[in-house]
């Protein structure tokens, strides 16, 4: 069974998923089968994220190392090393990140933390009406889109 803190994180992932702000759903990881990375998927990527300014944040040796991949997809037509699969993933989703699912993803943290809290002092026995917000995706953004964030020092 899950349980409600589960839920609102599945529940997150399903929106951004289909979030405004994102252009089109990438479910796969290019077009060369489950476990692989081809040269188009890569390319774009890379385009992607030299275009949204997130090439930047990648460090020197994650630079590379997605270069150097690239270069090899575009040898051998993919990359099937698992490792190198999952060392990619991960640099994937940061170059293909953008505002609106940054946005989303600080607003459902916020709204989980929340949502513990409440659960603690008890606030849903009085006010049962408070859970169902947290189902609703409007709520979670206007929850994201109010909180200020301290300044860092």
């Amino acid at each position: 069974m899950i349980d409600n803190n589960s839920s609102i994180i599945l529940f997150a992932y399903t929106i951004i998923g289909r979030c405004k702000f994102t252009k089109r759903r990438s479910t796969s990881l290019g077009e060369g089968g489950s476990g692989t990375l081809s040269y188009q998927y890569l390319l774009s990527s890379w385009k992607k994220g030299f275009r949204n300014g997130n090439w930047r944040k990648l460090n020197r040796i994650e630079k590379a190392l997605y270069m150097a991949s690239l270069s090899l997809a575009k040898m051998r037509g993919r990359i099937v090393n698992l490792n190198l699969v999952l060392k990619l993933r991960g640099i994937i989703g940061r170059l293909r990140e953008t505002a609106g699912t940054r946005l989303m993803m600080s607003a459902y943290q916020r709204a989980i933390k929340l949502y513990d809290s409440f659960t603690a002092t008890g606030l849903f026995e009085w006010a049962p009406k408070v859970r169902s917000w947290f189902n609703d995706p409007s709520y979670i953004l206007w929850l994201g889109q109010s909180y200020i964030e301290p300044l860092p020092r």
